[in-house]
């Protein structure tokens, strides 16, 4: 899983299986699996989509088992 807001982050995109794209980009759009947006309270959007997505990861793996 990454994070990120610009296209340097490109390459990290490429090597994660979902990524989260923090603000607007066209070029950046392509690669990530979602998209947040950028506001005044980012951090909260942050902290509850990272438990959000750890949730559904240990349930994933639970099911895997």
């Amino acid at each position: 899983m990454a994070f990120g807001n610009d296209s340097n982050d490109i390459t990290m995109f490429q090597h994660r299986k979902y990524s989260v794209m923090i603000g607007e980009s066209l070029q950046f759009a392509s690669f990530s699996s979602e998209q947040l947006p950028l506001s005044e309270n980012i951090e909260s959007l942050l902290e509850k989509r990272l438990s959000e997505l750890g949730d559904l990861y240990s349930i994933i793996k639970l099911v895997d088992l």
